[in-house]
């Protein structure tokens, strides 16, 4: 036997919330998605390619088509660099 409190889902009590954030189209949320991901492999693009299940050729295209760079944190300095200035 189906009880009310079994569908009470169905039917909120309580007014649904509105996405904090505006909707996105889907180029705009594969660009994001591309730039997430090729942040979390260090832009590594091999490994981009295959999380993102894509080609490398695929993802070069993205991310010429997006304009998409890596964020500069501010200027690293190599290894050689470093111990220069100490």
């Amino acid at each position: 036997m189906i009880r009310a409190d079994d569908v009470q889902f169905l039917h909120p009590t309580e007014p649904v919330e509105k996405p904090p954030e505006p909707l996105l189209s889907l180029r705009e949320a594969e660009r994001v998605h591309v730039q997430r991901v090729l942040e979390e492999v260090a832009w590594n693009k091999q490994q981009a390619a295959k999380i993102l299940e894509i080609s490398r050729g695929t993802l070069y295209r993205k991310i010429g088509e997006y304009d998409l760079q890596p964020r500069q944190s501010g200027p690293k300095l190599t290894p050689a660099e470093h111990s220069s200035t100490g």
